[in-house]
């Protein structure tokens, strides 16, 4: 291996971090600079009650504090200018900013809005030293009118302080392995911890970083749990955590050209599987779920008629999209023959991991029903919600009942006719209580390859798994009984369905057809 080469392997990865303070009021005094000079908050709204986001320096002297009513900060200072807060012009800078950085290196990631991290591995060969590097990106920021500052160490904490203590328009420099003493003198207001934690490590004598590394490790943790263990490591300049560069930029669309015009739509939703596919592949490798799709369809005499197709949650099922699209198609006039689709996401999602607890209600029971305790449950557990809502998760499904259509305690099981008393009156003027309502899951065996399913027998019918997704780990507390539950979207040869495990008692179950 060449000299060369061999530098490259061993050269440590050093973070960068830009970070423009209150960056949202940032960008209203780059619109309005006489917005500088005075005391300016930003607000969530135009309503007196709304809350206030971010402050300047000049209404912080004047004793404006983020979290107060806009009512209170005029209160505390008459001359407070109330700024309401744009997240669409955040969202454009934000991304400007993004486009800025990944013109200069590969790898960028955005903490939050007003926070970057650039990974300056591999940086030095093409801009120079850190410092030439350091003014480099200031100056590209400074160019659109964010007043930035920038600081460089051996991971994004490091980086992020050492930002934070600069002043406008310069950086700050932590050699490496010097995270640590650098560190040690600053207040723990630097680390990530709530005004309650600070509170209590204020009380313990803890005012300084330093002093925080120097305390011991199983006080901290007995205290404040993960939390404890987090801040100790940070304190002696090790981040527990990674360096997540944002995903490349890339167009999520797919066209599809015929042949010949289609005058049939039934024709054209069929033609777009592969398109679905194809797309949805590709986000699946990204880990992304769509939950909002733009389907254009362009005619012979090349008039454009766009059809948004929208489920209720992030998914990839093309069953679930080609079965909206195939209805909203036979509301659309078109000028012609269809001769070309584009299929485009425009709400895309994280497929990740969900926390589902079950608000207060009454829930529907047979068991209950048995025990002649299901109407005091629900007079106990009334609902309070003035609106009903159908899921295919039971933990997000119920309805408003009139307490007296509620079954009655001699009924052995939960009939249909009981069901729909219960709908017909969803807004009872009598005393109204809550009710669950839903699909009752059924049994099913499960063939997995490793641990996925590969086959289902549902009702004594074999059907093999053609697509999967998943699984979405579902926890909470049902009444007094916990849940924990793996959530898979299936595809079978036969149709498709939401199934579960429940890991407490290793049984599988199908909750319902989905598409």
């Amino acid at each position: 291996m060449s000299e060369r080469a061999s530098r490259s392997v061993t050269e440590p990865a050093r973070i960068a971090c830009l970070f423009v303070p209150n960056f949202a009021l940032s960008l209203a005094g780059k619109n309005n600079p006489h917005l500088l000079l005075k005391p300016t908050a930003l607000v969530e709204s135009e309503a007196a009650g709304a809350e206030v986001l971010q402050v300047s320096n000049k209404a912080a002297r004047d004793g404006v504090k983020v979290g107060m009513t806009r009512a209170q900060a005029e209160t505390l200072c008459p001359d407070l200018t109330a700024v309401v807060y744009d997240t669409t012009l955040e969202a454009n800078v934000a991304e400007e900013v993004r486009h800025l950085l990944g013109e200069f290196a590969p790898l960028v990631q955005q903490e939050l809005p007003g926070r970057w991290f650039v990974e300056l591995r591999g940086l030095r060969r093409l801009h120079g030293a850190e410092a030439q590097i350091a003014w480099t990106m200031i100056d590209k920021l400074k160019q659109i009118g964010l007043p930035v500052r920038a600081g460089i160490g051996d991971n994004n904490f490091v980086a992020r302080v050492a930002a934070e203590v600069s002043e406008r328009y310069k950086h700050t420099i932590i050699p490496e392995g010097e995270g640590q003493p650098f560190l040690a003198q600053l207040p723990v207001k630097h680390l990530p911890i709530t005004g309650e934690i600070k509170e209590q490590l204020l009380a313990l004598g803890l005012r300084a970083i330093g002093q925080v590394a120097r305390f011991p490790v199983n006080e901290l943790v007995e205290r404040f749990g993960h939390e404890g263990w987090k801040l100790s490591q940070l304190a002696r300049g090790e981040d527990p955590s990674f360096f997540t560069p944002l995903p490349p930029e890339e167009e999520w669309n797919e066209r599809v050209v015929f042949d010949f015009p289609h005058y049939y739509l039934g024709g054209v939703a069929k033609a777009l599987q592969t398109a679905f596919t194809k797309l949805f592949d590709r986000l699946a490798q990204s880990g992304l779920g769509c939950r909002r799709m733009e389907v254009t369809l362009y005619c012979d005499d090349r008039q454009a008629f766009p059809v948004e197709v929208a489920v209720t949650r992030p998914t990839l099922s093309i069953a679930k999209f080609l079965k909206q699209l195939r209805l909203q198609l036979h509301q659309v006039r078109l000028s012609g023959g269809v001769v070309e689709v584009n299929l485009t996401p425009i709400s895309t999602a994280t497929l990740s991991t969900q926390q589902l607890q079950l608000p207060e209600a009454g829930l529907y029971d047979t068991s209950a029903i048995a025990a002649g305790g299901l109407e005091q449950r629900l007079i106990a557990q009334a609902l309070k919600h003035s609106r009903s809502s159908v899921s295919p998760l039971p933990e997000q499904s119920f309805f408003l009942a009139s307490q007296g259509s509620a079954p009655n305690k001699s009924s052995g099981k939960a009939d249909d006719k009981v069901k729909q008393e219960l709908l017909r009156f969803p807004f009872a003027i009598k005393s109204t209580v809550g009710l669950r309502l839903y699909p009752q899951p059924q049994t099913v065996a499960v063939a997995l390859k490793g641990d996925l399913p590969r086959k289902l027998t549902i009702a004594g019918k074999a059907q093999q798994v053609t697509q999967l997704r998943g699984p979405w780990q579902l926890s909470g507390n049902w009444w007094d009984k916990e849940f924990q539950r793996q959530y898979f979207e299936v595809e079978t040869t036969a149709g498709s369905y939401l199934i579960y495990n429940d890991l407490q008692s290793a049984s599988w179950f199908v909750q319902g057809i989905f598409d």
